[in-house]
Protein backbone atom coordinates (compact mmCIF):
# COMPACT_ATOMS: atom_id res chain seq x y z
CA UNK A 1 0.00 0.00 0.00
CA UNK A 2 1.14 3.02 -1.12
CA UNK A 3 1.72 5.61 2.21
CA UNK A 4 -0.56 8.78 2.17
CA UNK A 5 -1.73 11.72 4.93
CA UNK A 6 -5.11 11.02 6.14
CA UNK A 7 -7.49 12.83 4.31
CA UNK A 8 -9.32 15.86 6.09
CA UNK A 9 -12.11 13.83 7.79
CA UNK A 10 -9.62 12.73 10.46
CA UNK A 11 -6.69 15.19 11.79
CA UNK A 12 -3.84 13.82 13.24
CA UNK A 13 -1.69 16.68 15.61
CA UNK A 14 0.85 14.61 17.20
CA UNK A 15 2.07 11.11 16.38
CA UNK A 16 5.64 9.93 19.06
CA UNK A 17 6.98 7.43 20.73
CA UNK A 18 7.89 8.56 24.76
CA UNK A 19 8.05 6.50 27.54
CA UNK A 20 7.72 3.53 26.37
CA UNK A 21 4.01 4.22 24.70
CA UNK A 22 3.25 5.43 20.93
CA UNK A 23 0.84 8.43 21.34
CA UNK A 24 -1.35 10.49 19.08
CA UNK A 25 -3.96 13.04 19.22
CA UNK A 26 -6.53 13.72 16.65
CA UNK A 27 -8.13 17.38 16.44
CA UNK A 28 -10.86 15.88 14.33
CA UNK A 29 -12.71 12.35 12.96
CA UNK A 30 -15.09 12.04 10.73
CA UNK A 31 -16.16 8.60 10.18
CA UNK A 32 -13.45 6.69 12.01
CA UNK A 33 -13.83 2.91 13.03
CA UNK A 34 -10.36 2.23 14.07
CA UNK A 35 -7.08 3.03 14.13
CA UNK A 36 -4.51 0.23 13.45
CA UNK A 37 -0.91 0.18 14.96
CA UNK A 38 1.66 -1.55 12.13
CA UNK A 39 5.38 -2.64 12.87
CA UNK A 40 8.41 -3.17 10.63
CA UNK A 41 11.79 -4.19 11.24
CA UNK A 42 13.02 -3.58 7.74
CA UNK A 43 10.60 -0.36 7.25
CA UNK A 44 9.27 -2.17 4.38
CA UNK A 45 7.60 -5.14 5.40
CA UNK A 46 4.42 -4.35 8.20
CA UNK A 47 2.34 -6.17 10.23
CA UNK A 48 -0.50 -5.27 11.83
CA UNK A 49 0.33 -5.46 15.87
CA UNK A 50 -3.00 -3.52 17.33
CA UNK A 51 -6.08 -2.25 16.57
CA UNK A 52 -7.33 0.38 18.88
CA UNK A 53 -11.26 1.84 18.42
CA UNK A 54 -11.61 5.46 16.51
CA UNK A 55 -14.19 7.95 17.95
CA UNK A 56 -16.37 7.98 14.59
CA UNK A 57 -17.24 11.56 14.83
CA UNK A 58 -15.00 14.01 17.00
CA UNK A 59 -14.09 17.89 16.81
CA UNK A 60 -12.10 17.78 20.40
CA UNK A 61 -8.95 17.29 20.22
CA UNK A 62 -8.38 13.02 21.72
CA UNK A 63 -5.60 11.73 22.82
CA UNK A 64 -4.62 7.98 21.91
CA UNK A 65 -1.95 5.51 23.65
CA UNK A 66 -0.77 2.13 22.75
CA UNK A 67 1.92 0.34 25.08
CA UNK A 68 4.62 -1.14 23.03
CA UNK A 69 5.42 -4.40 23.67
CA UNK A 70 9.45 -3.46 24.23
CA UNK A 71 11.05 -3.99 21.28
CA UNK A 72 14.21 -6.11 20.79
CA UNK A 73 15.61 -4.55 17.56
CA UNK A 74 15.20 -1.46 16.39
CA UNK A 75 11.61 -1.03 14.85
CA UNK A 76 9.43 1.42 13.11
CA UNK A 77 6.09 2.14 13.86
CA UNK A 78 3.29 3.26 11.49
CA UNK A 79 -0.74 4.37 12.13
CA UNK A 80 -3.69 3.34 9.45
CA UNK A 81 -6.82 4.46 9.77
CA UNK A 82 -9.91 2.48 8.59
CA UNK A 83 -13.37 3.84 8.30
CA UNK A 84 -16.76 3.12 8.43
CA UNK A 85 -16.66 1.43 5.03
CA UNK A 86 -13.51 -0.56 5.76
CA UNK A 87 -11.15 1.72 3.62
CA UNK A 88 -7.64 2.29 4.98
CA UNK A 89 -5.03 5.02 4.82
CA UNK A 90 -1.56 4.86 5.90
CA UNK A 91 -0.70 8.25 7.87
CA UNK A 92 2.65 9.15 6.13
CA UNK A 93 4.67 9.90 9.23
CA UNK A 94 6.76 7.26 10.73
CA UNK A 95 8.43 6.47 13.84
CA UNK A 96 11.36 4.66 15.07
CA UNK A 97 11.98 2.90 18.54
CA UNK A 98 15.33 2.36 18.41
CA UNK A 99 17.10 -0.57 20.43
CA UNK A 100 20.00 1.37 22.78
CA UNK A 101 23.44 -1.21 23.08
CA UNK A 102 22.01 -2.87 19.47
CA UNK A 103 25.01 -2.66 17.35
CA UNK A 104 24.13 -2.58 13.56
CA UNK A 105 25.46 -4.99 11.47
CA UNK A 106 25.70 -5.42 7.89
CA UNK A 107 27.54 -8.12 5.92
CA UNK A 108 26.92 -10.45 3.05
CA UNK A 109 27.93 -14.48 2.33
CA UNK A 110 28.69 -16.13 -0.69
CA UNK A 111 27.11 -19.27 -1.60
CA UNK A 112 27.69 -20.31 -5.26
CA UNK A 113 26.36 -17.71 -7.44
CA UNK A 114 24.13 -15.69 -4.84
CA UNK A 115 25.59 -13.46 -2.42
CA UNK A 116 23.25 -13.24 0.86
CA UNK A 117 22.61 -9.95 2.42
CA UNK A 118 23.04 -9.70 6.54
CA UNK A 119 21.75 -6.79 8.56
CA UNK A 120 19.37 -5.74 11.39
CA UNK A 121 19.79 -1.95 10.09
CA UNK A 122 17.43 -2.16 7.44
CA UNK A 123 16.98 -1.81 4.11
CA UNK A 124 20.33 -2.12 2.17
CA UNK A 125 21.64 0.00 -0.54
CA UNK A 126 23.06 -2.09 -3.27
CA UNK A 127 25.78 -1.57 -5.76
CA UNK A 128 28.15 -4.13 -7.92
CA UNK A 129 30.59 -3.03 -10.51
CA UNK A 130 32.54 -5.54 -12.56
CA UNK A 131 35.87 -6.07 -12.39
CA UNK A 132 36.13 -3.21 -14.83
CA UNK A 133 34.07 -0.63 -13.12
CA UNK A 134 31.01 -2.02 -15.24
CA UNK A 135 27.47 -1.10 -13.21
CA UNK A 136 26.52 -4.85 -13.01
CA UNK A 137 23.45 -4.08 -10.14
CA UNK A 138 22.09 -1.14 -8.46
CA UNK A 139 18.85 -1.33 -5.79
CA UNK A 140 17.70 -1.93 -2.70
CA UNK A 141 17.14 -4.64 -0.84
CA UNK A 142 16.47 -6.45 2.82
CA UNK A 143 18.12 -9.03 5.49
CA UNK A 144 17.71 -11.83 4.01
CA UNK A 145 17.87 -10.71 0.37
CA UNK A 146 19.63 -12.47 -2.13
CA UNK A 147 21.52 -11.92 -5.52
CA UNK A 148 22.17 -14.36 -8.39
CA UNK A 149 26.30 -13.80 -10.57
CA UNK A 150 27.92 -15.03 -13.11
CA UNK A 151 31.31 -16.10 -12.19
CA UNK A 152 33.65 -13.62 -11.63
CA UNK A 153 35.22 -10.70 -9.90
CA UNK A 154 32.93 -8.26 -8.46
CA UNK A 155 32.98 -4.82 -6.27
CA UNK A 156 30.12 -4.79 -3.80
CA UNK A 157 29.11 -1.68 -2.12
CA UNK A 158 26.53 -1.71 0.53
CA UNK A 159 24.95 1.32 2.44
CA UNK A 160 22.54 0.83 5.73
CA UNK A 161 21.28 3.63 7.69
CA UNK A 162 24.38 3.53 9.88
CA UNK A 163 27.21 1.57 7.79
CA UNK A 164 28.86 1.04 4.92
CA UNK A 165 31.24 -1.40 3.13
CA UNK A 166 33.07 -1.93 0.22
CA UNK A 167 34.77 -5.46 -0.60
CA UNK A 168 35.86 -7.55 -3.59
CA UNK A 169 33.69 -10.54 -4.14
CA UNK A 170 35.13 -13.61 -6.29
CA UNK A 171 31.86 -15.77 -7.56
CA UNK A 172 33.62 -19.24 -8.71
Amino acid sequence: MISMPFDGSTEITDFRIENGMIHWTTSKEIDNKEFIIEASVDGEHWTAVDHLEGKQYSDINREYRYQLKTPSVTTYFRLQREDMEGKTQTYEKVLVYEVLGETPYLNYEVEGNNINFKTNDGNIYVMILDAAGHEEYQGHTKDGGQLSLERGVYFIKLTSAHQHLFKQVIIK
